[in-house]
């Protein structure tokens, strides 16, 4: 059985199924630990969980501290650059792990 693909992983989530997001869970796993030595993935998946579980508790609290002071739009503005800056650190510093 050949491993499943990241597409094959979204195209079963749409049916919000328990496999389907078991299925994507194993793929995003091994799609982001293949540039990762082994000794340390125990680490990683520690330090990613914390952040995930620290932002979805903060980031609504600070979004809506933000939208109340100021206007709705102020989050998504706050939250662009953030997103341009990751965009340009994967570009830039991520190493592709595709042999071609």
């Amino acid at each position: 059985m050949t491993a499943p693909s990241i597409t094959h992983a979204r195209l079963l989530l749409v049916d919000d199924d328990e496999e389907a997001c078991r299925l994507l869970a194993e793929v995003l796993e091994r799609e982001a630990y293949d540039v990762v030595p082994a000794h340390v993935r125990g680490r990683l998946q520690a330090v990613r969980r914390t952040v995930a579980e620290l932002g979805s508790g903060l980031a609504p609290l600070f979004g809506g501290y933000l939208a109340n002071t100021f206007n709705p739009g102020v989050p998504f503005l706050f939250y662009a650059p953030l997103l341009a800056v990751s965009a340009t650190l994967l570009a830039v510093v991520g190493k592709e792990t595709l042999e071609r």
